[in-house]
């Protein structure tokens, strides 16, 4: 059993919303650099598990307070809608691990701490765009929690 996973936070209408004048495509990712992390971690045998984000229609679930989400359209990141779907690029692959929050942090409001447990994974390694706030939140959290 592999005692490492690697977890890809990024999503296309993420990267959307970062450009702001078309929908993503696979060319929106600075260069192949990019989903080199992600490559290496299948080659090499590591589990992929890709986080996203994703509301209730109508985000009943965000604080009018919370700056970050209650700023989004009522539709944005809405279950079952588009705007949920990976990044082409670094989308999942069948057998592949799909979490969604609706939080900063990868680990909030989900089973991903449970679905690592269950695969004895103690060691991560992390791919975002949001390094201040995505990938910063998660790995504050992954340390509580133990993880290296």
């Amino acid at each position: 059993m592999n005692d490492t996973a690697d977890i890809t936070l990024s999503q296309a209408s993420v990267l959307a919303r970062l450009s702001r004048s078309r929908p993503a495509t696979a060319s929106d990712l600075a260069a192949p650099e990019d989903v080199r992390p992600v490559t290496a971690a299948r080659e090499t045998g590591i589990p992929g598990i890709h986080v996203g984000i994703a509301f209730r229609p109508g985000h009943p679930e965000v604080h009018p307070r919370n700056k970050v989400f209650a700023a989004l359209p009522k539709d944005a990141f809405a279950h079952g809608v588009p705007s949920v779907g990976f990044h082409p690029a670094l989308a999942p692959e069948p057998g592949e691990v799909t979490v969604f929050k609706n939080r900063i942090g990868a680990f909030a409001e989900n089973d991903l701490e449970r679905i690592l447990t269950a695969g004895d994974v103690d060691h991560l390694v992390l791919a975002g765009i949001a390094t201040g706030g995505v990938v910063l939140s998660t790995v504050c959290r992954a340390a509580d929690l133990d993880h290296d």
